[in-house]
């Protein structure tokens, strides 16, 4: 987890003019430094989790273990300091972490089905079953089925479509979304598409579906025949869903082509106080780059 500082020192508790000085620029700003005061239930674990960039202000939180810890962000010139921020955290394990009690029918996933959290910290994890031939709410129950299993051949994705001058593409293994941003995933690059029993080559008679595993979903489209995907991320969150590209060929069982994580955030470039020494760029926001 990442925090900045606030994007004013209004509430700032001590050195009264160090509003006063930053909003007239009557100091150099880059002259300021930030410390971080920690209180922690378990100082060792805090010592290991908690990093900070002293000319930024940026605080980087990576839990290890549950605790409870305050911290307070100030800023510094050397001679006078401020306090600019006060916040408290409580860590937990991930519900995926859990001990299987946690789970559908106070069980784990069987079957090779995955653990996923749909709602995180409510204690409770669900399972995905739709890589494997199982169904039910633990995966416990087999699909019973005679289609053969489809299965694919490919070479990536394509970074430039053909006849397409731009390349303006992502790729299945970004994670984190901006808000308010529309993505293209670039084609699946399939070369094969077959069955094993009956041996049946399926290359021209296959298209392409995204699946959503978390039930949510965003809004979007696929081209069904290439694998092209566009994805608008809301303006709010955030949000952490998932979704499995499929390859799909009639009288088959389909093939995943893709996972697909969307941990959905605000755009780096969407607030001034990220830019360098923490200011915006000179020209505005027109000159900001991610």
């Amino acid at each position: 987890y990442r925090f900045r500082p606030p994007a004013n020192s209004a509430n700032a508790v001590g050195w009264d003019t160090y509003l006063q000085y930053n909003a007239n620029s009557t100091i150099n700003i880059t002259s300021i430094t930030y410390q971080l005061n920690i209180n922690s239930s378990n100082t060792s674990a805090t010592a290991e989790d908690v990093l900070m960039n002293s000319a930024s202000g940026f605080v980087s939180i990576q839990p290890s273990a549950p605790y409870t810890a305050s911290l307070q962000l100030v800023a510094t010139d050397g001679l006078e300091s401020a306090v600019l921020l006060e916040w408290n955290y409580q860590s937990f394990p991930a519900d995926t972490a859990l001990d299987p009690t946690h789970g559908p029918n106070g069980g784990d996933c069987l079957n090779g089905g995955q653990r996923f959290d749909g709602v995180r910290y409510d204690g409770r994890f669900t399972c995905d079953c739709t890589v494997v031939r199982y169904q039910g709410s633990n995966c416990g129950v087999p699909v019973i089925t005679t289609d053969p299993q489809l299965l694919v051949e490919n070479t990536g994705q394509q970074s430039i479509p053909d006849g397409d001058t731009a390349s303006g593409y992502t790729f299945y293994n970004r994670t984190t979304w901006a808000w308010g941003r529309t993505y293209q995933l670039a084609p699946f690059l399939l070369t094969r598409a077959y069955t094993v029993s009956p041996p049946t080559d399926l290359t021209t008679n296959v298209s392409f579906r995204l699946e959503w595993v978390s039930g949510a979903q965003l809004r979007g489209f696929i081209d069904s025949h290439t694998g092209e995907v566009s994805i608008t991320i809301p303006q709010n969150g955030p949000l952490n869903l998932r979704a499995l590209l499929l390859v799909e060929a009639p009288g088959t069982l389909p093939a995943v082509a893709a996972n697909l994580t969307f941990d959905t955030r605000p755009a780096d470039i969407g607030n001034p106080i990220n830019g360098p020494n923490g200011r915006d760029c000179d020209g505005g926001s027109a000159q900001r780059v991610d």
